[in-house]
């Protein structure tokens, strides 16, 4: 109970933080007191986040206390298969989220010195804990469409804080290109959820892994070669991944995301949009190792 609790708060918590000073925001003074608050109540939430989160990782990883599962609620049906909002927090999750919220509470208690100039420091640390929260919900998604959410999510979150300063025509026409680029490299991971649904029709995580050995199975003829459903499913995620990663042909938004604040930067470079592109795809890591076993 205590780590499905504190998975709840390192899942939740970022999201309050984004709705509370939201709606603050319309009831405090402008000037000194309505930044002080943003600035206190985004650091302090983030950094009870990270304990939570580092908690977790000691439990999880350190003792090896069970991984924890549960569901909040159902999302809709695809034909007769639910789609459920849940979380998920095994011994991999709980590395990611200790690094994305201790790097994320470090980003922020750095933006406020960094940022003591700026005019929209509100707007800047509404939208920062809003990017860490749907990192989270892609890294504890039990299922492929809740990660697509967080992944979309990601990108929306960064389109935002590229373009922060919406006044300047470089950082609109970075924060647009960027966005598109992703959406480029996301027709691949939705292909490839499209492909896993089509064969075994499901779409959490459980079970693709325990029927991983029929998917491997399955071959299609491509241009005359017969080839394995899941190396082509495996690839058609790797596209997903290189966008987000900014890998060669994706790069160009990596580079364009230096028109936000130097804090975006390092948020996006370390723990959240490229870090989460290259270290967790478990269904393209499982897909190519499992193929990679039974061919070899």
């Amino acid at each position: 109970m205590l780590l499905t609790n504190l998975s709840f708060v390192v899942m939740l918590l970022p999201f309050v933080l984004f709705l509370f000073i939201g709606i603050c925001n319309h009831f405090l003074p402008k000037g000194y007191v309505r930044d002080v608050f943003a600035q206190g109540i985004s650091t302090v939430g983030m950094i009870a986040a990270a304990l939570c989160s580092t908690i977790l990782f000691i439990k999880i990883c350190l003792y090896n206390e069970p991984a924890v599962s549960y569901t909040l609620f159902k999302w809709f049906m695809v034909e007769d298969t639910p789609v459920y909002i849940g979380m998920m927090v095994d011994k991999l999750t709980a590395i990611m989220l200790f690094v994305t919220t201790v790097i994320s509470a470090c980003v922020h208690a750095y933006s406020i010195g960094y940022m003591r100039e700026e005019k929209s420091k509100v707007r800047f640390f509404t939208y920062l804990p809003l990017m860490t929260f749907f990192m989270l919900v892609f890294v504890m998604a039990p299922n492929l469409l809740q990660m697509f959410l967080g992944w979309e999510g990601l990108s929306v979150s960064l389109y935002l804080l590229t373009g922060f300063k919406y006044d300047k025509e470089s950082s609109s026409v970075a924060a647009a290109r960027g966005f598109i680029m992703n959406r480029i490299a996301d027709v691949g991971m939705l292909l490839g959820i499209f492909t896993v649904f089509s064969t075994l029709g499901i779409f959490d995580y459980s079970s693709l892994f325990s029927g991983m050995h029929e998917y491997v199975l399955h071959e299609i003829s491509l241009f005359g070669f017969n080839v394995s459903l899941a190396e082509i499913t495996a690839l058609m995620f790797f596209i997903g991944i290189a966008g987000k990663a900014a890998m060669f042909g994706f790069h160009v938004w990596l580079v364009d995301s230096t028109e936000g604040p130097l804090p975006v930067l390092a948020l996006v470079n370390s723990s959240t949009v490229v870090a989460g592109g290259v270290a967790f795809d478990p269904v393209a890591v499982g897909t190519t190792t499992v193929a990679a076993t039974i061919s070899g």
